[in-house]
Formats: C-alpha cells, sequence, structure tokens
C-alpha cells in the first residue's frame, strides 16, 4: 500500500491468495447530514476474481444479510477459491475501476 508493505498489527505481512473485487452500489443513508454512503452487499453483481497468477470474470450474489456470499462462473458453477487468506474489496463503477496487467 502506497509503495510499502501492508501489515496488520497481529500477523505481521497481509499476502493474500486471493483477490476478489466486487462491483458494488452504494446508497445514501437514511436521514444522511455526513455524505456517508451504504455499500450495498446483498443482491448481485460482477466480480474479478485473482488467483494463480490469472483472473476471472464472475457474478457475485448475496440473498441476504444472513446469507453466504457466492461467487460463480458464467455458467452459473461455483468457483473455488483458493487457501489462505483472502482479500475481498468493493468498488462502484464510474467512481472506481480495477485493472490489471
Amino acid at each position: 500500500m502506497a509503495g510499502a508493505l501492508h501489515t496488520d498489527r497481529e500477523d505481521g505481512q497481509i499476502a493474500p491468495n486471493t483477490v476478489v473485487a466486487m462491483e458494488v452500489g452504494v446508497e445514501a443513508r437514511a436521514q444522511n447530514y455526513d455524505g456517508y454512503e451504504d455499500v450495498k452487499t446483498t443482491g448481485s453483481g460482477k466480480a474479478y476474481i485473482f488467483q494463480n497468477g490469472t483472473v476471472a470474470t464472475a457474478t457475485w450474489s448475496k440473498a441476504d444479510i444472513n446469507s453466504p456470499l457466492k461467487l460463480t462462473d458464467e455458467s452459473g458453477k461455483d468457483i473455488a477459491l483458493n487457501r489462505g487468506q483472502t482479500w475481498i474489496a468493493a468498488f462502484t463503477p464510474g467512481r472506481g475501476s480495477v485493472s490489471w496487467q
């Protein structure tokens, strides 16, 4: 992060085996006076899964707040994630993006 190793105070360097970037929507908080928005993590949207040196386009879905997050390929099959640390990030189209080389 910002040219330095990203660490946490308990385990040291954060080095995820898998990174999932989810395209999400946002909505203003009720009675919003501070300008904050809430990220919508229920419903579904596009996702990018980075693991094993490749990227896969996927669909994320979460029926409700108590349901597990599902990641599926274009045929609807569940995508298996590597064991180990997984980093999940959210971005909003038009305000953020994902790119890779």
